[in-house]
């Protein structure tokens, strides 16, 4: 019998499973479908209507319309940190040019034209592009219109580790997407013509700071719907990050995968439905060395149910006893195992505090691979 459990653990310091609280398995999952109106992607959150705010901004301005096709508009903008000229603060992407069939080069020109802000509106037909990155030095503010759909172009992505938005090296990057939908194309990834890979995502973060991202449902990437790491050994881990409000759903690898990070908040997410690659979890913390940092870290609100691995996977395997101390807790998760709610590979020389007295687990919670306790 399925059932539902309270946990706590910290690290280095046992604290044995107390204040156990069981209910069945699908009680648990019908928490998360009740809640679903209120945990990811939900229609009355403070910046749900950003893109309407911007869009009236640009109206009252006198500009074209969001969704007009304006290319002349667009090459005659000189935007405020490229000196003289007409000054916009705000742009469309389609004012970069839409066709359906590849729009990678009009949504990284707009990305990254200097813009403060970005506006992805929603077009006759979904956005198709090829990676895109937001290499732009100065504050970004990306927001798409409810009703978007942005996809992975059909034939592409076919190197091993190609992510459909990259966020490297950045600061002060907000994207905004309630209603929203980034889809990528898991089933052509597993199939002939391409090399496997777990590494095509959807959302990589890569050492950057003060990034938001939220209101996004993100769908059947080739690895994860959210990485988080550094951008490369040794350089610093992503710090203030904000994932909230997303739905993830059906992803390669995992919902997201927390190599590294520093004072990351993950709150009111749905992640659901991966299978592809192991661990195939919903939320995996696992730093690829020993020098990568997870401190910090809070995930609240959140339902994790029905992927092929652990709802919660911790791998600290690669961890040394002078490795940065962890710290994890969580608040209010719900985790429903098929068959498995948590595992862990924890050994005992690393330091540190993992907080789950906020894990509501249901199935199996696997600690045994957490030694010296």
């Amino acid at each position: 019998m399925w059932r539902i459990a309270f946990v706590v653990i910290a690290v280095m310091v046992l604290a044995s499973f107390s204040g156990c609280h069981s209910v069945e398995k699908e009680e648990a999952i019908a928490v998360c479908i009740e809640r679903q109106d209120t945990i990811g992607a939900r229609r009355d959150a403070p910046n749900s209507d950003l893109y309407a705010r911007y869009a009236d901004e640009l109206r009252d301005d006198g500009a074209p319309d969001p969704r007009s096709l304006r290319l002349e508009f667009a090459s005659s903008l000189v935007l405020p940190d490229r000196g003289l000229g007409i000054e916009s603060e705000i742009v469309s992407a389609a004012w970069y040019g839409f066709d359906g069939i590849d729009d990678t080069r009009a949504l990284n020109a707009a990305i990254n034209s200097g813009a403060s802000v970005v506006l992805i509106p929603a077009m006759e037909a979904p956005w198709q592009t090829g990676p895109l990155e937001i290499s732009v030095a100065t504050p970004l503010t990306l927001v798409f219109e409810p009703g978007t759909m942005v996809e992975a172009i059909e034939g592409g992505y076919e190197e091993l580790d190609d992510w459909l938005l990259t966020i490297h090296d950045r600061e002060d990057i907000h994207v905004v997407g309630y209603g929203a939908e980034i889809r990528m194309r898991k089933d052509d990834y597993r199939g002939p013509g391409y090399e496997r890979s777990q590494w095509r995502h959807a959302i990589a973060i890569t050492g950057s700071e003060r990034v938001v991202v939220e209101g996004l449902t993100l769908t059947a990437s080739g690895g994860d719907g959210v990485y988080l790491g550094v951008s490369r050994p040794w350089r610093r881990p992503p710090r203030d990050i904000v994932l909230r409000d997303l739905v993830l759903r059906d992803h390669h690898r995992q919902g997201i995968t927390v190599v590294a990070a520093v004072d990351l908040l993950m709150e009111n997410l749905t992640i659901t439905g991966t299978w592809g690659h192991l661990p195939a979890a919903g939320i995996d913390f696992e730093p690829n060395q020993p020098t990568e940092h997870q401190r910090r870290i809070v995930m609240r609100n959140t339902c994790i149910y029905d992927n092929r691995g652990p709802a919660i996977n911790f791998a600290f395997h690669k961890y040394k006893s002078w490795s940065f101390p962890i710290d994890i807790s969580f608040e209010n998760v719900v985790a429903v195992g098929k068959p498995t709610a948590v595992w862990s590979k924890i050994p005992g020389r690393v330091r540190g505090r993992i907080d789950a007295s906020g894990i509501m687990a249901a199935g199996i919670t696997d600690w045994s691979h957490v030694t010296e306790f």
